[in-house]
């Protein structure tokens, strides 16, 4: 009998992965950002969702589509990036799905009588190529496919940052949404959602149309945020149990949890890649978790996914064990950052709670090195100047300072030597 429940033992990347689509089981609820999404679909308009990379936005956009049983088809604009085109996409979609699209039509017409008695009664056939509207025939398409003739549906274009820079291909994306209330199109029912992983998604459609003409067409959802805490307990969990993962009375479950929940910061998709590595360590040890095994998986993550961040921060770090370091400092005060915008004086305070010692009775000012970090290469954080308040340029550069940095009783600051690990 144990046999047999090993043969059927889910395998880890069947639970635990971050590029796979969407899973309800492993699905975390997330009530606010569903409620507001919600509360748009209620709208007559365009939907536009935001986030940075890996936060969900994708999975959350199926859940509640699908939960509230409305027809979709998903388009991803990296393919429309390839195709230079967002109408072949229509096409192939269409296609793949075996939908029959006339292409041309022939004509016959017969000769008028004194044509006719010359000509021996003679008639003419001609062919014609259609000029086939690939859109129109995309909606027709998803109409024809969906149950409920009568409810809205949507196209949802995913990963818009692939035509940011494409001129072309965002002005066919404009022009789809203000197509959306011709005459022509509004019998279809059909609305658009983009998804994309930049902020201010209007400002890229003002380059290429006058934004007003998007702006009573559109609504932004606000910003898809990380999991909290709970929820990302509620993932690891649920995968976890999943794959009947053994917590033995030496090594603490909830510690598991925490440090997981951390140096991830809740974004799903590190959330997957990180238990992913563990839980191919736990079945190789029969299902059975160890302590020391977080380290690992944490070695293993840095190196697989987030390579180029550990390299960019390595390449600024000061490397001297024996003094005190503010760059280092202000590096490590950063890593601990939850608020997604933060000031150099809210650093500086994070300075002297974490060094007390090294920071008495000095004048702390990190602007400058944060400063710098504007500029470097890759840039690690983005400053807005109006508010004075800074963010990560990508959240990976967070969940990288967590990982590779620890502090020691003298309040000097070292990096873990991937080969040390």
């Amino acid at each position: 009998m144990k046999r047999i429940l090993r043969m059927s033992r889910l395998e880890p990347e069947a639970v635990f992965n971050p590029r796979k689509e969407y899973d309800p089981e492993m699905y975390v609820s997330r009530p606010e950002h569903e409620r507001q999404f919600k509360n748009a679909l209620r709208n007559d308009l365009c939907i536009l969702v935001h986030g940075q990379s890996g936060t969900g936005k994708t999975w959350l956009t199926r859940r509640v589509l699908i939960e509230e049983e409305y027809y979709f088809k998903p388009i991803n604009l990296a393919s429309a990036s390839s195709a230079q085109s967002i109408s072949t996409c229509f096409k192939n979609i269409m296609a793949r799905e075996n939908w029959q699209i006339r292409t041309k039509y022939t004509e016959t017409k017969r000769a008028n009588v004194k044509v006719a008695v010359a000509d021996g009664g003679v008639s003419h056939t001609a062919e014609y190529v259609d000029n086939i509207d690939y859109f129109l025939e995309f909606l027709k398409f998803m109409k024809y496919r969906s149950r409920n003739k009568e409810k809205k549906r949507y196209i949802v274009f995913e990963n818009f940052e692939a035509i940011v820079g494409n001129e072309e291909l965002l002005k066919e994306l404009t022009n789809l949404i203000i197509l959306i209330d011709d005459d022509e199109v509004l019998k279809y029912n059909t609305k658009i959602i983009v998804v994309a992983a930049t902020s201010d998604i209007q400002s890229y459609f003002k380059k290429v149309s006058n934004i007003n003409t998007i702006d009573n067409r559109v609504m932004e959802l606000p910003e898809i945020r990380t999991l909290t805490t709970q929820q990302s307990f509620e993932l690891v969990d649920r995968g976890f149990s999943k794959l009947d993962i053994t917590f033995p009375s030496n090594t603490d479950k909830q510690l598991y949890k925490e440090k997981i929940a951390w140096v991830t910061g809740g974004v799903p998709q590190r959330l997957h890649e990180f238990c992913l590595e563990l839980s191919i360590m736990c079945k190789e040890n029969d299902w059975i978790a160890k302590k020391e095994y977080l380290q690992i998986a944490t070695k293993t993550w840095l190196t697989t996914s987030l390579s180029k961040n550990y390299a960019a921060i390595s390449r600024i770090f000061v490397y001297d064990t024996q003094k005190i370091s503010r760059k280092n400092q202000v590096l490590f005060c950063l890593g601990l950052k939850e608020k997604e915008q933060f000031t150099s004086g809210e650093i500086a305070q994070d300075m002297c709670n974490e060094f007390p010692y090294s920071t008495e009775g000095t004048k702390l000012n990190p602007t400058k090195i944060m400063n710098d970090l504007c500029k470097t290469d890759p840039i690690i954080l983005h400053k807005d100047e109006d508010t004075k308040k800074y963010k990560f340029a990508d959240n990976k550069f967070i969940l990288c300072l967590r990982s590779m940095l620890y502090k020691d009783e003298g309040e000097i600051i070292s990096i873990y030597d991937l080969d040390e690990i």
